[in-house]
Parts: structure tokens; C-alpha cells; sequence
């Protein structure tokens, strides 16, 4: 149980990040070549944090697995009550 609540926390934790940080990204993949590394300079920060908490998403969800924060929060919940 111990190694499923840590699977599910980090989803959580890292779809956080993810979430906060694609909007930035998005726009980045929009700029063309002359501006895209300018504008990468500018928020290299929040562009490397996106890449890098999307590839460890990838790695915990399994092959179908959604983006699901809601129903994590819920197996998360149903974690903490086998816990107790």
C-alpha cells in the first residue's frame, strides 16, 4: 500500500507542475525559429520543469492511463482509509 500511495502522490504532485507549467510550454512550441530561443532564455526555468515532470508522468501512468487527477485523489482517499 505504502509503495501505491507514493506512486499516487507523485502523479499528483508532478500533474501540479505539469499543469501550471504547459501553458509556457505551449506557447514556446508556438514561436517560430527566430523567437523560440529568445523565448526559451526567458523561461527556461518553467520549459525544462514541463519536459521533465511530463516524461516522469509518462513513466508512472501505465499504457492506457489518462491524465486523471480527479480519480487519484480518490484512490488516494481510499489509500489513507485501508492505512487506518
Amino acid at each position: 500500500i505504502h509503495k501505491e500511495m507514493e506512486d499516487v502522490e507523485k502523479k499528483i504532485l508532478y500533474y501540479e507542475i505539469y499543469k501550471a507549467k504547459k501553458g509556457v510550454y505551449e506557447e514556446y512550441q508556438k514561436k517560430n525559429i527566430f523567437t523560440k530561443d529568445a523565448f526559451y532564455n526567458e523561461n527556461k526555468k518553467d520549459i525544462d520543469q514541463y519536459k521533465v515532470v511530463s516524461g516522469k508522468l509518462k513513466k508512472l501512468l501505465s499504457d492506457k492511463e489518462k491524465l486523471s487527477p480527479k480519480k487519484w485523489n480518490e484512490e488516494k482517499s481510499l489509500l489513507m482509509a485501508n492505512l487506518e
